[in-house]
């Protein structure tokens, strides 16, 4: 008896988290949509979190403690600047797995499938694994607003380090690397 009482307890608890998480449209909240600048929803520290990429392999944040920094930069399928920086994030990964620090594209698209964004890093080339943020949990703790956005994470104490366009990557990280100012982005240390 006292199991299902639990059991109703539970699903009951459930229908009115669901509940408190819709809108008033019934879509889901969308970090993308909301418009917000990145600078003032950007967290002082992030969380860890496990998301597949689009060949279903995980990836876990608090794995790459290891690493020198871990650099995500957020795609959305056909954004024409992402597929034109495509070979340009290949290299950046030869060039920085080596140096320590590790690449991830973050995909947070409520439309996009895993399917598809499968077909889109085939057809543009990617050889960076691309995160499926189904949820948009991990776009909102970052506090991404739009494509191709880039953000350093440093792993000693799990901060955004640096912020900035995809196209000024590789400068921040070999900053970084160096120990010098990082050009053109928001610090949020």
């Amino acid at each position: 008896m006292t199991n299902i009482r639990l059991g109703l307890l539970a699903v009951s608890a459930s229908a009115a988290l669901i509940a408190g998480c819709t809108t008033d449209n019934g879509e889901a909240p969308n970090g993308l949509a909301q418009g917000a600048p990145a600078a003032a929803t950007a967290p002082a520290r992030v969380d860890n979190f496990m998301l597949v990429d689009q060949d279903l392999q995980a990836h876990e944040l608090h794995r790459l403690a290891g690493s020198k920094a871990v650099l995500i930069v957020t795609q959305l399928n056909g954004d024409a600047e992402v597929r034109r920086l495509a070979p340009a994030l290949n290299a950046l990964r030869d060039r920085l797995g080596p140096a320590g620090i590790e690449l991830l594209l973050l995909n947070s698209s409520l439309k996009d499938s895993r399917e598809a964004v499968a077909a889109e890093a085939a057809s543009a080339g990617f050889k960076v694994p691309i995160l499926l943020d189904v949820n948009q949990l991990v776009g909102e703790q970052l506090g991404v607003t739009r494509s191709a956005e880039a953000i350093l994470i440093d792993p000693k104490s799990w901060s955004v380090a640096w912020r900035g366009s995809a196209s000024d990557a590789m400068a921040a990280a070999d900053a970084m690397m160096a120990g010098s100012p990082m050009p053109g982005a928001t610090a949020s240390r």
